[in-house]
């Protein structure tokens, strides 16, 4: 009995059939691989809670700024820095009222600076120790077999992720 060469349309077709029949129980496992790995990121909550923590006081330090007279309270327009200072440089008594209330607003400075200072450290903090999330990854290694027609005949080709 004599082979006769079959026709390129023909072995196509053929090793099409042959690939559909062999890969689809071997090739797809139910368990797959798993890749888990870290992801660094700033910790939002922390930096958000360092924002509120921070603006509220400093925004009530830039009202007082705005509407007093005195020379020491130009130091609120700083952050963080600008009570203290405030502080620092404090005459005993304003030149144009009393003291009466002078414990009370000094009081309110060491406040708003221990506020401010505790929002900025919240947000440096935020940075420093960033959240690490663990991302799981699942891959099922799977293998295609499909014709190929090249220049010197045809043949198979296969393709894989694993």
């Amino acid at each position: 009995m004599k082979l006769r060469k079959l026709s390129t349309p023909i072995a196509i077709a053929i090793a099409t059939a042959a690939c559909a029949v062999a890969t689809p129980a071997a090739a797809e496992p139910k368990s797959g691989y798993r890749a888990d790995y870290s992801d660094p990121t700033p910790n939002a909550d922390l930096i958000a809670s360092g924002l509120f923590t921070l603006a509220i006081p400093y925004v009530a330090s830039v009202v007082v700024a705005t509407e007093s007279k005195r020379y020491g309270d130009y130091y609120l327009y700083t952050p963080v820095a600008g009570p203290w200072l405030d502080l620092a440089h404090r005459d005993d008594c304003p030149p144009y009222g009393t003291c009466a209330n002078e414990t009370a607003y000094k009081i309110l400075l060491v406040a708003d600076g221990v506020l401010q200072g505790f929002g900025a450290l919240e947000i440096l903090s935020g940075f420093l120790f960033p959240e690490t999330h663990t991302v799981k990854t699942e891959s099922t290694p799977r293998v295609r077999v499909t014709p190929n027609m090249g220049r010197g005949g045809a043949g198979l080709t296969a393709f894989g992720t694993f």
